[in-house]
């Protein structure tokens, strides 16, 4: 699985534990603030219990109901007129005000106001859940469900929303590029605009390939074009040539026809080379057979001593290992020769040119070494391109 889906599977799981939060705090805030609320026990043994505890208080005193709520261990308060608990505690502050808010005023359910020769007890039994006073108001309402929904929705659509962005830019920079590609604009490359270090930046690498292939194939297609033109001119020209001087030359007419036949068949070899050329671009190739390399550069080495008498130099062939491959025998040929005439055409009168057949780095290896000037650095480049041509 790649970085991409680790990523998305992240995202997605982010969300959820996120909306999972923001749920549990949504409710957890609702509980904060209800347990703010003061609590009183109400119901019918709540009842029970402050009337027990008033027929206590009427007839035997605060003492004796001290006492008894002491013994029992009951949370009960019972607050004197001067706000303190008979068993000499501090009641809570909201409890407290519950008991305090005056003789005539309504008390909230479970509490209860007793009448003594010592003044007026409230009797409050804390810890029920909150109640309705004068002074406080009605409870808070329990959480809606919609709003710690909301907080889970919210968190989800923005986290959905940054995940579907990052997906949909570079989708977006791809076929902004891929336009530009079919308007013809070559130069163009996404690498640089895709996110770092996922599938997209594989994405933008390979499309940037692409890109640098194509616009070579296309540069070298329009160059090819342009030296294929410039080659036929050439014989094209001087079969012009012959032509307008067997027209006003009868007598030299075998000249011109000899002349004119050499044209022809250089400009046959031309389109053959051409449509070579074209077999191989499109992946159709010559036949293949195993072809014994030394005895193919053998047959050139010996055509070549032929030509190179005429210079004075000497072609030297040495056969360092036996080397077969699979191929084409005329394309390979035809390889080496080119290789061979050229050494031939730029060494010097009277010097040496050595063909060596071996292997180097276990590979077939056709060295040829001659005394000419070499080759300039800045046309190493092109030494393979289909009818490249360097300085003379």
């Amino acid at each position: 699985m790649g970085r991409l889906f680790w990523k998305c599977f992240l995202a997605t799981w982010v969300t959820l534990i996120l909306a999972g939060a923001a749920t549990f705090f949504g409710v957890r805030l609702y509980r904060l603030a209800e347990d703010g609320q003061p609590r009183l026990m109400h119901g019918p043994m709540a009842g029970f219990e402050l009337h027990m505890a008033a027929a206590v208080l009427r007839h035997a005193g605060p003492e004796a109901l001290a006492r008894a709520l002491n013994e029992t261990g009951s949370p009960m308060l019972v607050i004197e007129p001067r706000g303190r608990d008979i068993r000499g505690r501090a009641p809570d502050a909201d409890l407290a005000a519950l008991a305090l808010d005056g003789p005539g005023a309504s008390l909230a359910d479970g509490a209860l106001r007793v009448e003594t020769a010592a003044g007026i007890h409230t009797l409050l039994i804390p810890g029920g859940p909150p109640a309705p006073g004068p002074a406080n108001g009605p409870p808070p309402a329990p959480p809606a469900p919609w709003e710690p929904l909301a907080f889970a929705f919210l968190a989800s659509v923005l986290l959905s929303a940054l995940l579907a962005w990052y997906l949909a830019r570079p989708v977006r920079e791809l076929r902004a590029a891929f336009s530009a590609m079919a308007e013809g604009r070559l130069e163009t490359r996404v690498a640089t605009l895709m996110p770092r270090g996922d599938e997209f930046a594989d994405l933008g690498l390979a499309f940037d390939r692409m890109a640098e292939k194509l616009q070579a194939l296309v540069l070298a297609h329009r160059r090819l074009l342009r030296d294929v033109s410039h080659e036929l001119r050439s014989p094209l020209g001087r079969l012009h040539a012959a032509l307008g001087i067997a027209r006003r030359a009868p007598a030299r007419t075998d000249f011109a026809l000899e002349r004119m036949e050499r044209e022809v068949e250089r400009l046959n070899g031309l389109i053959d080379e051409i449509l070579s050329l074209a077999r191989l671009s499109s992946g159709v190739g010559e036949n293949v057979e195993h072809v014994d390399v030394g005895e193919l550069v053998e047959g050139i080495v010996h055509d070549a001593r032929f030509e190179a008498g005429e210079k004075g130099c000497e072609v030297h062939l040495e056969e360092l290992a036996r080397v077969h491959v699979r191929g084409c025998p005329s394309l390979l040929g035809r390889a080496v020769e080119n290789v061979v005439r050229n050494g031939l055409k730029f060494s010097p009168p009277g010097g040496e040119l050595t063909v060596q057949v071996g292997f180097c780095a276990g590979n077939a290896c056709v060295r040829v070494c001659d005394q000419g000037p070499g080759i300039a650095d800045d046309e190493l480049h092109a030494v393979f391109e289909p009818f490249a041509r360097g300085r003379d």
